[in-house]
């Protein structure tokens, strides 16, 4: 039946059998061309093939049979992005919280979107939302303590990371909490801290990108431009298309 397979066809994906999955939703979208977890699942699928006219085609088309799902609308957004059209991901976003104020995902998708086009305080009170609704919830409480250090409020920002980073098991989140107290440092010329927290990147991973730059930060904060540009080589050997301007992202 269709449950069975669409459970496949997330099993495929998952173990990046992406071919085995598009046949089989490609299967139940020819005997029901409306049925709204398959087309989502395609257009998640195009979505990750970069191929996003597509995807947000489907996502509008699943959208359009069942108006109530949340699922195709958050993809959707997900799919603005790419596109470039973070306004209409927002709206999207905003729509979807319209219709479940709760939503979790929409509250932390938005947040991060206003966050990264300025909107600090807009940003700020969806995640204190989500907060409240989920007080433990760590990616929330991550993007608090960036949302903070992005409105100069360093210290609360500075003291709520630190306690943040041994609870992070994700590689992706604990460097992007490191980078985050690294801009803190910069900011005081706290090289020893610096030196700490690449010593802590480095140990969980050696190639650590975040790591390799705040280590060259705190030689740079230090002003040890031989050992900064020894750090520098190892790092740009990790990213060699950064050519040094994107360091800690």
């Amino acid at each position: 039946d269709y449950l069975n397979a669409l459970r496949l066809a997330e099993i495929y994906y998952g173990s990046k059998r992406t071919g085995d999955a598009q046949v089989l939703i490609g299967k139940i979208l020819k005997e029901d061309p409306h049925n709204v977890q398959a087309l989502t699942a395609r257009g998640l699928i195009e979505l990750d093939n970069k191929s996003t006219d597509q995807a947000i085609n489907d996502f509008q088309q699943a959208i359009k049979v069942d108006p109530s799902a949340s699922a195709p609308r958050l993809n959707l957004a997900k799919a603005y992005v790419a596109k470039g059209s973070v306004e209409e991901a927002k709206v999207t976003l905003q729509e979807v919280l319209r219709r479940d104020p709760k939503s979790g995902p929409a509250l932390l998708a938005l947040a991060e979107l206003e966050g990264d086009t300025g909107q600090v305080d807009q940003a700020l009170n969806h995640v204190t939302q989500l907060l409240a609704l989920s007080p433990d919830f760590v990616p929330a409480k991550l993007l608090r303590a960036e949302l903070m250090v992005r409105k100069g409020d360093t210290k609360v920002a500075a003291d709520n990371l630190r306690e943040l980073v041994p609870q992070l098991q994700d590689k992706w989140l604990r460097e992007r909490a490191l980078a985050s107290l690294a801009a803190v440092d910069v900011v005081q010329k706290n090289s020893a801290e610096l030196s700490h927290l690449s010593d802590v990147a480095l140990k969980a991973d050696p190639k650590s990108v975040v790591g390799l730059g705040l280590l060259t930060l705190s030689y740079a904060v230090r002003n040890q431009p031989a050992q900064a540009a020894t750090a520098l080589e190892s790092y740009l050997h990790q990213t060699p298309s950064a050519g040094g301007y994107d360091l800690l992202g």
